[in-house]
């Protein structure tokens, strides 16, 4: 086969290199490097359009079992008009190789793509349970703002009293010293007793919260929210 290739190149009157091209592309192939002879008959078709390089081509997927590309060369092949006696071993090719596909028979179908599951349903007789949304009572984060709030301010009183201690020296009688630490002690303890008001006022913020947040909206239990009269005075309900 080899030699018979040789002597299509030379009659076609092919480049020189042709030759040397397919030699090289049977010998890389020989020592299983088909891929690379690919890549280097394709490059020296892509420099010469050589019409003997279709016909290696075509010998040479014959020979790698690849019919259906080896036709392809062949008919390509003979479209350039080749002599005769070419023309004839190109189509005695086509025709062992379109033997050779009828014998594999045709080309298996591909795989259908499976159709996608339904979604799950809920047994007869029930229904689907959804998730309920997350409320948030609006009393929580008010808490918490007017804590902080009067926290703030109770801590001004504490340091403002602090700070006013340490300058009661600058009166200039007793009488008048005694008078600016008892307004500051009452300053001093008022500060701290509203620090403690807040605080305490955005713990409970802080608490009512993260429980309600917890706890899935409905319809009664919002109903229940808020603050209404009652017999102690009036009643919240977060």
């Amino acid at each position: 086969m080899w030699a018979y290739v040789l002597g299509v190149a030379l009659r076609l009157a092919a480049p020189p290199d042709v030759a040397e091209v397919a030699r090289e592309a049977f010998e890389l192939a020989a020592d299983g490097r088909v891929g690379e002879a690919r890549v280097r008959l394709a490059e020296a078709y892509d420099e010469t359009h050589a019409p003997a390089l279709l016909f290696v081509r075509g010998t040479f997927e014959r020979d790698q079992d690849n019919c259906r590309l080896a036709i392809d060369y062949f008919e390509r092949f003979l479209a350039t008009e080749p002599a005769t006696e070419d023309a004839n071993r190109a189509r005695t090719e086509v025709d062992a190789c379109r033997e050779l596909l009828d014998a594999a028979g045709p080309e298996p179908a591909p795989a259908p793509t499976p159709a996608p599951s339904p979604a799950p349903t809920a047994p007869s007789g029930q229904t689907p349970t959804t998730a309920r949304p997350r409320r948030v009572s609006p009393w929580g984060p008010a808490l918490v703002g007017t804590g902080a709030t009067v926290t703030l301010v109770g801590g001004g009183l504490w340091l403002g009293a602090t700070l006013g201690r340490r300058n009661a020296g600058d009166a200039s009688t007793e009488g008048d010293y005694d008078a600016r630490i008892r307004q500051l002690r009452g300053y001093h303890v008022a500060g701290i007793a509203v620090a403690s008001v807040g605080l305490a006022t955005a713990i409970a913020g802080g608490v009512v919260w993260i429980v309600t947040a917890r706890k899935p909206a409905s319809s009664t239990t919002a109903a229940r929210t808020g603050c209404r009269p009652s017999l102690a005075g009036v009643t919240c309900a977060f």
